[in-house]
């Protein structure tokens, strides 16, 4: 998220064969569950691969270990980090693109305000940051996302033809820079002793004019543009998110009575358990910071 505002936060080289790959993975799976997790720990085995493969099943384990270290080590690249926080819509874009994706990743939570030090990280001292696993530094939501769409093409969040592509990131650059953008501005203004109307109702009105677009834009199904998610997903729930803080901030109730589609959006979305992640962070991170909206 933008800071300033109340709303800111080697086992593989190169194996032969896949059964190769397997066999070393089993050996490995066995000598680390015996550790167990002081074992593991004093081993130097960083607890984030514990906690990348405990979401699967024993078998799958064995399968899934080589491919996805492998899938690592070709590019070159360990695990990637991530600085973030749990309200932050623009964090929570790129975590949506993250677990989409199954990525490993270590989350770094920034605490507030943001330590003197991280403008030794991103000179734009703003979230959300990613280093990558072969230590480039990215920042910028979009540029993040189009990283890893093309470093992990596996799960696709820009699938289709170049036109179906191409609507699916209209409606992600609508619903980042003429609906967050604006939210965002009103947030800051609406938190002052003192408002300035005149100012307030411009920016209601432009975010309305965003509104308007993606409600035509939006489809009828499950997703934002079809039967599976994309990145128009991954800017479309976290903006949802913040109207509901929104609606409360301003007292209009009524906020999305003219975009139905849109209002009805998270609840369609949040079937998907990544989409219900980002919306629980986030409503965690809401009480934290601003209890009052929550």
């Amino acid at each position: 998220m933008k800071t300033g505002g109340p709303i800111g936060a080697a086992f593989f080289i190169a194996p032969a064969s896949s059964q190769n790959c397997t066999g070393k993975a089993s050996v490995f799976m066995a000598a680390w569950l015996r550790a167990g997790s002081n074992g593991r720990k004093n081993a130097g085995i960083d607890p984030y691969l514990f906690h990348a493969f405990s979401r699967h099943k024993e078998f799958t384990f064995l399968l899934e270990m080589p491919r996805i270290f492998w899938r690592q080590r070709i590019r070159g690249t360990s695990f990637m980090q991530l600085y973030s926080r749990p309200l932050s819509p623009y964090s929570a874009f790129v975590r949506g693109v993250l677990y989409l994706k199954d990525l490993p990743f270590k989350p770094m939570t920034l605490p507030y305000p943001l330590p003197a030090d991280f403008g030794t990280i991103t000179p734009l001292r703003r979230v959300s940051v990613l280093i990558t696993g072969s230590g480039e530094t990215l920042y910028e939501g979009a540029v993040i996302a189009e990283y890893l769409e093309d470093h992990f093409p596996e799960t696709p969040l820009l699938p289709g033809t170049p036109r179906e592509r191409a609507l699916i990131r209209l409606l992600a650059r609508v619903s980042e820079l003429e609906v967050l953008g604006p939210a965002m501005k009103l947030f800051i203004l609406l938190s002052k002793p003192e408002r300035d109307n005149a100012s307030i109702e411009r920016l209601f009105d432009k975010m309305h004019t965003g509104l308007k677009v993606v409600e035509s834009r939006l489809s009828d199904k499950a997703y934002a543009t079809g039967d599976e998610p994309t990145l128009a997903d991954c800017w479309g729930l976290p903006v949802r998110f913040l109207m509901e803080p929104l609606k409360k901030l301003s007292d209009r109730a009524d906020l999305l009575d003219e975009f139905p589609k849109f209002d009805a959006y998270a609840a369609k979305a949040k079937q998907h358990p990544v989409f219900e992640r980002i919306w629980n962070e986030m409503s965690d991170g809401l009480k934290a910071f601003m209890p009052q909206l929550a």
